[in-house]
C-alpha cells in the first residue's frame, strides 16, 4: 500500500488587499497531500507575512518532519472520540494530538489537524462538518464580505454583494482617518437600513483618533471596532453604549488578559493554530461571557473549508461569520485540492453540506 506525504508549496496572485499593516497580491502557502493507499487527505499551512510571528519556513520546517503514522494516530484518536461522543468538539480530544506531533507554527498546527480531520471523516464516512458537530443538519450562517474603504470601487462592490444578499461589511480603516469616515457614511447612506458594519483598525489608531471615530460613527449600525489602537489596556476609555469592541490579532499570543478587554473575538484558526486554538477561545470565551465570530486570513479553499466546519461549531456572535469567498481564493481549482465543490458557499450565507 502506497504511503506518502508530499508537500507542495504554490504562489497566489490577486487584486491588492490594503490594511493599515500590510499590503498584499498574493502570498505562498504550503500544500500537503497524504496518501494512504486509495485514499487522500489534503492540508494547507499559509501563515500570512505581517500578521503575528509565524512564517512559510517556519511551517515547512514542522511539515517536513511529519510522518504518515503521526497521521494515522491522529486520526485513530479522532475516530475514538467521535464514535465515543457523536463529534470531535471537546477541546481535550484536540490537545492530545500534541503527545502525537507538536510545533510551535499556527500554520503547521493547523495543515497538521486538517491532515487528521479529514482522514478521521473518510474512516467515519462522514463530512468534515458532520465529525465536528453532532447537530449541524440543516444549519447555517450568513457571511460578510472585506472592502477597502479608500477603494475607489468602495460603492460599486458593495452595492454588488448588497444585490446578492450580503448585508455584513468588515471596512479595513486605519490610513486616513478622515477619508475613511467620510466614505463610510457615504456607503451607509447608500445602503441604508439593513446594512451592518465592522470597523478593522489594525491597530493603527491612537487613543485620540479612536475617540474621534467612536464619535463620528456613532449613530451607524456598526456592529463593533476591531483592534482599535495597539493598547487594549486603554480600551476601557472607550466605553460606551452600543459599543462593541473586537480583537484579531492579539489572541495569536494566548494571552487571556488582553481578550477580556474585548467583546468579541475574531478567531482565525489558520493564525491561531486550528480547531484546537478555536476550541480554547470557545470555551474561554463562554466563561468571560464573550462571543466569538469566526474568520479566515485570506488563506486558501482547504483552509476555507475546515474553517467554516469549525464556524459552525464555534461561532456565538448573534451576525454573520467572516467567512465568504475573496481575494485569497483566486486563481486556484478546489477539485484538485482535495476540498469540496462549495456548492454550499453562497455569496451571504453558507449552508452545511449534506452528510450522513
Amino acid at each position: 500500500m502506497k504511503r506518502q506525504i508530499v508537500i507542495e508549496e504554490h504562489t497566489t496572485v490577486h487584486a491588492e488587499l490594503s490594511t493599515s499593516q500590510l499590503r498584499t497580491s498574493g502570498r505562498p502557502r504550503l500544500i500537503v497531500r497524504c496518501t494512504l493507499g486509495e485514499q487522500v487527505v489534503f492540508g494547507e499551512a499559509s501563515p500570512l507575512p505581517g500578521f503575528g510571528c509565524d512564517s512559510l519556513e517556519s511551517a515547512r520546517a514542522s511539515l517536513q518532519v511529519l510522518s504518515v503514522d503521526q497521521i494515522e494516530a491522529g486520526a485513530a484518536w479522532l475516530v475514538e472520540q467521535f464514535r465515543a461522543h457523536g463529534a470531535c468538539t471537546v477541546l481535550a480530544d484536540w490537545l492530545r494530538l500534541n503527545e502525537v506531533f507538536s510545533t510551535s507554527s499556527p500554520a503547521a498546527r493547523f495543515c497538521w489537524e486538517m491532515l487528521c480531520a479529514r482522514r478521521a471523516a473518510q474512516l467515519c464516512d462522514v463530512s468534515l462538518f458532520r465529525l465536528l458537530g453532532r447537530d449541524v443538519a440543516g444549519r447555517q450562517l450568513l457571511t460578510s464580505q472585506v472592502l477597502d474603504p479608500l477603494a475607489p470601487e468602495l460603492l460599486e462592490k458593495a452595492r454588488s454583494f448588497f444585490a446578492q444578499g450580503v448585508a455584513t461589511f468588515k471596512l479595513k480603516c486605519g490610513r486616513s482617518l478622515n477619508d475613511e469616515v467620510q466614505a463610510i457614511r457615504l456607503l451607509s447612506q447608500a445602503l441604508g437600513d439593513s446594512l451592518r458594519l465592522r470597523i478593522d483598525v489594525n491597530r493603527a489608531f491612537t487613543a485620540q483618533q479612536a475617540h474621534q471615530l467612536l464619535g463620528e460613527l456613532r449613530d451607524l449600525p456598526i456592529e463593533w471596532f476591531e483592534d482599535i489602537t495597539d493598547d487594549p489596556a486603554g480600551w476601557e476609555s472607550l466605553r460606551a453604549p452600543g459599543v462593541r469592541l473586537a480583537v484579531d490579532e492579539a489572541l495569536g499570543d494566548g494571552d487571556v488578559e488582553v481578550a477580556r478587554y474585548a467583546d468579541v473575538l475574531v478567531v482565525k484558526p489558520m493564525a491561531l493554530g486550528g480547531f484546537s486554538a478555536g476550541l480554547k477561545w470557545r470555551d474561554w470565551a463562554e466563561q468571560a461571557g464573550k462571543t466569538i465570530c469566526v474568520s479566515h486570513l485570506f488563506d486558501g479553499a482547504l483552509s476555507l473549508e475546515a474553517t467554516c466546519a469549525l464556524a459552525f461549531c464555534i461561532q456565538s456572535f448573534p451576525g454573520a461569520a467572516g467567512l465568504s469567498a475573496h481575494a485569497g481564493l483566486w486563481g486556484e481549482d478546489i477539485s484538485q485540492q482535495g476540498a469540496s465543490k462549495f456548492s454550499w458557499l453562497m455569496p451571504e450565507r453558507m449552508i452545511v453540506p449534506n452528510s450522513p
